[in-house]
């Protein structure tokens, strides 16, 4: 529960736009930084030596296309194919790869976990919870894995459940901003505003850390009513710590926070 005293938060009339604002600040981490840009996990493999540079986005797509209709049934061809048409821009194309390929590797813990990732960030909620249900291998866990499941949670306002699975990813990867970020953004819809606050200063003071960490942490300064300090942390990069959509998280797509925070100012 947050003290309204001893947090000065904002008063209830303005929390509907701050909610609003939170809804896009949980980054899901699920992914990349690799929560990290990288959506797909490939692991290297006899082909990737001579596939055309990354510089050459068309060429490797062209390399990877052809592979992939000669070899359908090759699970790392299937993700590197999945990931240049990712990393074109094809997102829709390259779930579609996935879940074609998927029929081929219905137990595989590394092709659920790139195929769950890939469905949460084009929204499918509902698979990608199945998915990540079965890569998720208590003998070998994964960060990524772990940070996905968080997320797929808080999209569903599951915000307490997120927050074990974000603490979770956090224990797998300690030094990792993003899954740090989430972490924050889910105690934050949580009512966790100072815990939010604690750990998006320790993520901030990481070299990996992105802008909009930044941005999230002048955004939970202003929840609590500390403008002065929002601005100053915001002013660092030039941000404005406003009620606006700037102030988002590193991955849109992971971005989750709801009612619960509306309730959490009203306590």
């Amino acid at each position: 529960m947050i003290d309204t005293r001893s947090c000065k938060l904002v008063e209830a009339r303005k929390w509907p736009k701050f909610a609003v604002v939170l809804a896009a600040a949980l980054s899901l981490g699920a992914c990349s930084e690799n929560l990290g840009g990288d959506l797909l996990s490939m692991a290297p493999d006899d082909h990737s030596q001579n596939a055309p540079s990354t510089d050459n986005p068309a060429q490797r797509l062209a390399y990877y296309s052809k592979l992939f209709a000669d070899h359908p049934k090759d699970k790392e061809i299937a993700l590197a194919y999945a990931k240049a048409l990712s990393d074109g821009g094809h997102k829709s194309k390259s779930l579609a790869i996935l879940r074609t390929a998927s029929a081929h590797h219905p137990k595989d813990r590394e092709f659920s976990s790139a195929y769950g990732r890939a469905a949460l960030s084009a929204g499918q909620v509902s698979l990608a919870t199945q998915l990540l249900v079965n890569a998720d291998d208590p003998a070998a866990p994964d960060w990524r894995v772990s940070s996905a499941r968080g997320t797929a949670l808080a999209k569903q306002g599951k915000y307490a459940e997120a927050i074990r699975f974000f603490e979770k990813a956090n224990k797998l990867a300690p030094l990792n901003a993003t899954v740090m970020n989430n972490l924050a953004m889910a105690k934050a819809a949580n009512g966790d505003i100072k815990g939010a606050e604690s750990l998006l200063r320790s993520a901030l003071a990481m070299p990996t850390a992105k802008p909009k960490v930044r941005k999230n942490l002048a955004l939970v300064l202003r929840l609590q009513g500390r403008d002065v300090d929002a601005q100053r942390v915001a002013q660092a990069t030039g941000a404005q710590p406003g009620i606006r959509q700037s102030i988002a998280p590193q991955h849109s797509t992971n971005g989750l926070v709801g009612s619960q925070v509306a309730r959490a100012a009203k306590r």
